[in-house]
């Protein structure tokens, strides 16, 4: 998944584009714009998650999913805590990998994808509304899927969907309707049990931890030291430990409860939780 983004309509409006595309059948899973205040204002979060939702209902979800260095689905070091796009991926069963800073060849088929889409649906049409385009590029993405030819390594120069017609039968089906029912709250503590973070301890004997406004004390007798921190599934809590791995303290962990996670209306999970 990529975005190109400040695309300026007819009506004045500036877009991101974001596509979605399968590597391996060459196919455009999903073409989604999202309206902006400005040519280079960020994707937000809650965009990306709609377009994936409406991908994963059309197509299945997927194993894995790549996106660039946006920071709002990314922790912003190698040992932060994930972020909540991360969570709610991981709670679905999906693999997250954050291309290489810098390395667009990370990103090759999906940069190539929105070559093939500017010069496809875009030329032509920039003077169209948001609307009106978002219409072109349902069936732009009809025809490239199911209809030209394509250049790509495996189809052998027949539409995707002719020479793959595997990708029309999902793996793991999707109802966004009933997403609370397909998210693992176990698959979300599974990984962080796996992870530690090493954390300096504040002058008020204070640390963060998933995200800059979520503290925890540890107690001023532990200022300015190094402390490290894991999570414990058993009880869903944080643990706090000193340069001698002993145990510090532990707190109940916050807003990692699957309503916290997934961000849906609380009527969602009737007879769920």
């Amino acid at each position: 998944m990529d975005w190109k983004v400040g695309i300026r309509l007819g009506d004045g409006q500036y877009v991101h584009l974001a596509t979605v595309r399968d590597p391996y059948a060459a196919v455009f899973i999903a073409w989604d714009l999202y309206q902006v205040p400005s040519k280079h204002a960020h994707v937000r979060e809650t965009d990306v998650r709609a377009t994936l939702r409406r991908a994963f209902a059309e197509w299945g979800l997927p194993d894995e999913l790549q996106t660039d260095g946006e920071p709002i689905l990314n922790p912003q070091s190698h040992d932060q805590f994930p972020s909540r796009f991360q969570l709610w991926l991981i709670g679905l069963g999906i693999c997250h990998h954050r291309i290489r800073p810098g390395i667009a060849t990370d990103d090759a088929e999906v940069e190539r994808a929105h070559h093939t889409t500017y010069e496809y649906a875009f030329l032509g049409n920039l003077d169209k509304t948001m609307p009106q385009m978002q219409q072109i590029l349902q069936q732009a993405r009809q025809e490239l899927n199911g209809e030209y030819p394509s250049l790509a390594h495996g189809c052998l120069h027949r539409p995707p969907l002719v020479a793959h017609p595997e990708v029309l039968r999902p793996k793991r089906c999707f109802n966004p309707q009933r997403e609370a029912e397909f998210f693992e709250l176990a698959r979300v503590d599974a990984h962080l049990a796996g992870l530690k973070w090493f954390r300096k301890v504040g002058k008020f004997g204070q640390i963060t931890i998933a995200g800059e406004h979520e503290t925890y004390t540890v107690g001023r007798s532990y200022a300015q030291q190094i402390v490290r921190v894991h999570f414990d599934p058993r009880d869903r809590h944080f643990v706090v430990s000193d340069e001698q791995n002993h145990e510090i303290k532990r707190w109940p962990a916050r807003h990692l409860t699957t309503i916290e996670i997934l961000n849906l209306p609380t009527d969602s999970f009737v007879n769920v939780l």
